[in-house]
């Protein structure tokens, strides 16, 4: 990540307004417990992916490590359902989550500038001075 740049979580419900039904939003940001999957599905993922969790489990112990990662996560995911009140990942939008203030804050100021997010969301070679 380039020092300066916008986290991915504030940030993934505007993109998953701007793209809308066009393509699906994956997030893969370092995401490394099953409440952190149910936050981004909250925000508008359709999914989330377990690189450094995955690989890193790989490393340690192989297989079996990966598929205890993968328990791991489940359970920590059904936990933060029942915490939530909600049946299934299906049931979950931004509602369940108690957002901070400066996320909405920083929002407000990227619709005021929408290049702002259309820069952000640019290819390299799109981008003016490239």
């Amino acid at each position: 990540m380039l020092d300066g740049s916008v986290p991915t979580l504030p940030v993934l419900p505007e993109i998953a307004e701007a793209v809308g039904d066009e393509i699906e939003v994956l997030m893969d940001s370092g995401v490394r417990r099953g409440v952190g999957v149910v936050k981004a599905l909250a925000l508008g993922a359709k999914a989330v992916l377990l690189g450094r969790a995955y690989v890193y489990a790989l490393l340690a112990a192989g297989e079996p490590g990966v598929r205890q990662m993968l328990e791991l996560f489940r359970q920590q995911i059904d936990e933060a359902l029942a915490f939530l009140g909600a049946e299934s990942i299906d049931d979950l939008d931004p509602t369940y989550l108690e957002l901070p203030p400066s996320w909405a804050a920083a929002a407000a100021d990227r619709r005021r500038d929408p290049e702002t997010l259309e820069h952000a969301l640019a290819p390299p070679l799109d981008r003016p001075g490239k």
